[in-house]
């Protein structure tokens, strides 16, 4: 049997213990007023905790291994996915994320009019893993492939609960496609 040392245990608390959640309220009470702005910020373990509202903001996660949730995550109250929205504003995907080790966890918003000409719209995945919780992805548009959901390059989806409609593409998967040594698992 192997012996943990008091060492050990004591580094491995200081890791968990310095793991920061960044509230994101529009109103300026919280820590920061846009989610990207909080997650710019945040290293990896960290959450960036996002409070109701329309947040006209194309969020990028690239190499941090973060947990983005609206309050349903602390409350587990399904309403916060329809009142916590990342809006595109029809001019770039409502999130990117890219290039992440471990697992970039979302859960509770709803991502909509989300554009992006080569696919992912709403939600594009590259070279990441990621778990997808109880989100809404709908009315995202691309010229390529995957308007809600484009999943590719070594990566993987986990879903749960996730509902994705009206989306539109000129190509193939309205909905959501997965590419080039991805795949995608629902519960």
């Amino acid at each position: 049997m192997k012996r943990i040392s008091i060492a050990s245990v004591l580094f491995l608390l200081g890791l968990i213990s310095n793991a920061q959640i960044l509230e994101v309220k529009q109103d300026g009470s919280g820590d920061f007023t846009t989610i990207q702005s909080a997650i710019e910020q945040a290293v990896s373990g960290d959450t960036v905790l996002v409070w109701p509202g329309t947040y006209y903001e194309n969020i990028l996660i690239n190499g941090k291994a973060i947990t983005l949730g609206s309050l349903m995550l602390t409350t587990a109250d399904d309403s916060y996915k329809f009142s916590t929205v990342i809006n595109g504003g029809d001019q770039a995907r409502c999130v990117l994320i890219s290039q992440v080790a471990d697992t970039v966890t979302l859960i509770g918003f709803t991502l909509m009019n989300g554009y992006d000409e080569i696919g992912g719209g709403g939600l594009k995945v590259d070279e990441a893993n990621t778990k997808i919780l109880n989100n809404i992805i709908k009315n995202n548009n691309t010229i390529g492939a995957g308007a809600g959901i484009n999943c590719a390059f070594d990566s993987f989806i986990f879903a749960s609960g996730i509902s994705i409609y009206n989306n539109y593409t000129y190509s193939n998967g309205g909905g959501l496609i997965v590419a080039i040594d991805s795949y995608i698992e629902f519960d």
